[in-house]
């Protein structure tokens, strides 16, 4: 989900209903923990809060990250980058796995115009 809409009320909601999400969110928004937002880390240090079945994480690789998910835990994966193992929390790994997919789709639909059935002619 994208942080624009994600909200800790949103997933709440979502948890509500039976459906499970993962997405950036915002590090202003009023219902984060006050702690979580101001918190400094140093390099591949992350910390997690949660509430119910909400995790909020937030790490700093090159920059700092905020995710929520309502299905993650704080545990990490081992990827493989450039011959070397990185250690990566799996909510942040499976997250860009998703929206890299969902971005090549993006990429191979817009070569294929929609059919429009008549142009208006602008005065």
């Amino acid at each position: 989900m994208d942080n624009y809409y994600s909200s800790p009320q949103l997933f709440l909601q979502l948890v509500k209903r039976n459906t499970d999400a993962v997405g950036t969110v915002c590090c202003n928004r009023k219902s984060l923990p006050s702690d979580f937002k101001t918190a400094k880390l140093r390099k591949n240090e992350r910390i997690a809060r949660y509430y119910n079945k909400l995790m909020a994480l937030k790490c700093h690789d090159k920059k700092y990250v905020h995710m929520l998910s309502t299905y993650h835990k704080n545990d990490t994966t081992i990827i493989q980058k450039h011959q070397i193992q990185i250690e990566k929390p799996t909510c942040i790994h499976e997250y860009n796995d998703t929206m890299g997919r969902i971005d090549m789709t993006d990429q191979l639909t817009a070569a294929y115009s929609i059919p429009r059935k008549r142009l208006k002619k602008i005065l």
